[in-house]
C-alpha cells in the first residue's frame, strides 16, 4: 500500500478509536457522504481526516515521508465550543503520540495549526493540520 493510504488509515483508526472522541462525535469519515452523492452530509457533529501531502525524507541509508494531515471538524451546535472540544480530544489522541502507520516505522507527529471558521450554512468548521515524518521498515 501507499504510504499515505497507510497515514490516512493510521490517523483514523487513532482518531476513531479514542474514548473521548468518540463520547463526542457522531462519526469519523475519511470524506463525509454528500448530497450531491444522493446521501446525507452525515451526522452531526462529525470528524473527517482529509487529504494526506506527502514530501520525501530520505537520507542515506533510510527511505521516509515527512507529511501534512489535515484534520476537519463539522458541528452545528450553534457555538463553536463544540468544535473546540472535539478538536482538543483530538490533539490529545494524536499529538506527540505514537502513531502505528503499516509499513512504516512512526518518528512523530504534531499539530501545527488549528482554526474554527463559520459557514453560510451556520455550520462551525474546524480544521487542523498534523505533521508528521515517517521511515520505512
Amino acid at each position: 500500500m501507499s504510504a499515505d493510504f497507510e497515514v490516512q488509515k493510521a490517523l483514523y483508526t487513532a482518531i476513531s478509536g479514542d474514548p473521548v472522541v468518540d463520547g463526542l462525535v457522531q462519526a469519523v469519515y475519511d470524506f463525509a457522504p454528500q448530497v450531491a452523492d444522493g446521501g446525507d452530509s452525515g451526522p452531526f457533529p462529525y470528524v473527517t481526516v482529509g487529504m494526506i501531502v506527502m514530501g520525501e525524507m530520505d537520507t542515506k541509508t533510510r527511505n521516509g515521508f515527512n507529511f501534512a494531515a489535515r484534520v476537519h471538524t463539522f458541528s452545528r451546535s450553534g457555538s463553536a465550543k463544540e468544535t473546540k472540544d472535539i478538536q482538543g480530544a483530538i490533539y490529545d489522541a494524536l499529538h506527540l503520540q505514537s502513531l502505528s502507520v503499516t509499513g512504516y516505522a512512526h518518528i512523530l507527529l504534531r499539530r501545527e495549526t488549528s482554526d474554527v471558521m463559520r459557514t453560510p450554512e451556520g455550520v462551525f468548521h474546524g480544521v487542523c493540520e498534523y505533521r508528521g515524518l515517517i521511515d520505512k521498515i
